[in-house]
C-alpha cells in the first residue's frame, strides 16, 4: 500500500493548472502503486487541502492528520474561513489524527513534515523548487526526503 505525504505552499498562482498537474501526479502514482492509499497530510491552506480533495474524488484512501499545534493554534493560521472549513471538514473525515508534541512556531510545521516523511513511502510536493522560507517549509521538507531517499512526486506550484 503506498503512503503518501503531502507538502505543499500555502498561496498558488493558479490553482485550476496546478490541479490539473495534481490529477496527472495521482494518475501516474495509480499506475505504479494499486490504490487505497495512506495518505498524511497537515491539512494546511493551499496545496495541502487541494491535494487531499484531488485524492479522494477519485481513489479510495484514509487520512492521518499529523497535526503542528492544537487545532485552536492552528486554525489561526488559516487566512480565511472558508479554509478553516475546510480543514475542519477533512480532519473530521481523518481515519487518524496525530497530536504531535507541542513546540512553538514554526519548528511546530518542521515536526509535522519530519513525522510525515518517518510514515511515508512516497513525497508528493506542489512546490516552486524554491529553497524553504523558514523550518519545515516545503523546500526543506523536500530536501529531507530527498536525503532519506524517498521518492518525490513534484508538481510545479508556478504552473500557470
Amino acid at each position: 500500500m503506498l503512503h503518501l505525504a503531502i507538502t505543499g505552499h500555502r498561496s498558488l498562482q493558479s490553482a485550476p493548472a496546478v490541479s490539473k498537474q495534481i490529477d496527472e501526479a495521482l494518475l501516474q502514482l495509480a499506475n505504479n502503486h494499486q490504490p487505497p492509499w495512506l495518505i498524511y497530510s497537515s491539512l494546511a491552506e493551499g496545496a495541502d487541502q487541494l491535494v487531499v480533495e484531488r485524492i479522494f474524488a477519485r481513489f479510495p484512501a484514509q487520512l492521518i492528520v499529523p497535526l503542528p499545534l492544537q487545532v485552536e493554534k492552528y486554525s489561526k493560521d488559516f487566512s480565511g474561513a472558508t479554509s478553516v472549513r475546510v480543514f475542519n471538514y477533512w480532519l473530521n473525515m481523518a481515519y487518524q489524527v496525530v497530536h504531535l508534541p507541542s513546540s512553538d512556531r514554526p519548528y511546530a510545521y518542521l515536526w509535522a513534515g519530519l513525522h510525515m516523511l518517518e510514515h511515508c513511502s512516497q513525497l508528493l510536493a506542489v512546490w516552486d523548487g524554491l529553497p524553504a522560507r523558514g523550518p519545515g517549509g516545503t523546500g526543506q521538507i523536500v530536501a529531507e526526503a530527498r536525503l532519506r531517499s524517498i521518492p518525490v512526486t513534484w508538481v510545479n506550484s508556478q504552473s500557470s
